[in-house]
């Protein structure tokens, strides 16, 4: 028998890599970063405890690794093309670690909203997703965003939460394993809004 690897304890361990860190590897961010890192590790931590035999088991399944891959791509392409063409990239001190830390975030966010919460939790997809939008709120005031950014972006991220859901649902609404087309997604999303591509 082959021994797991829980691909939740690595993201913890990278989370926590990151946060000791962050001056390191976000110069002048650091201080921005290192606090929402922090809320995200505490955030994961303690649904972790909380909901334990609950997680979600997921597998490096080649199968799963397709699914990522692709969504990763998929939401590349989306969002990369149209950016060339229309804005212009600034690049981010940490682009190196700036890929663990959307890694980092996709991961701990799709776990939390698109598994305990609709799933474990039995809130369901819409909710679950307005709940995804109103985190944002906070992580978005931390960074000192105006309050019309603010409320914008949690409309749209509660939109596109209850998209991911759907996407989940593609491999089985109860199947962990929907998780890595949520991820994959949600990971090119992030890489594109923090600037590394």
């Amino acid at each position: 028998m082959r021994p797991v690897v829980s691909l939740g304890a690595i993201v913890v361990v990278i989370t926590l890599f990151l946060w000791l860190g962050a001056d390191v590897f976000f110069g002048q961010f650091a201080p921005t970063a290192s606090k929402i890192i922090l809320m995200y590790l505490i955030l994961l931590v303690s649904i972790g405890f909380v909901f334990r035999a609950e997680m979600p088991v997921i597998t490096l399944h080649p199968k799963n690794l397709i699914y990522f891959s692709i969504s990763v791509g998929t939401i590349l392409v989306v969002g990369i093309f149209p950016s060339v063409f229309f804005s212009s990239f600034e690049p981010l001190t940490f682009i190196s670690f700036g890929f663990l830390y959307a890694f980092v975030k996709a991961f701990i966010e799709e776990v939390i909203f698109r598994w305990v919460l609709p799933v474990t939790v039995g809130l369901g997809a819409i909710v679950s997703s307005i709940l995804f939008g109103a985190f944002h709120f906070g992580v978005l005031m931390i960074t000192g965003a105006p309050l019309q950014t603010v409320i914008i972006a949690m409309i749209f991220l509660s939109i596109l939460g209850y998209v991911w859901c759907r996407m989940r649902d593609v491999v089985g609404k109860n199947n962990p394993n929907g998780l890595m087309v949520t991820t994959g997604s949600h990971f090119g999303y992030n890489l594109i809004a923090l600037g590394v591509f």
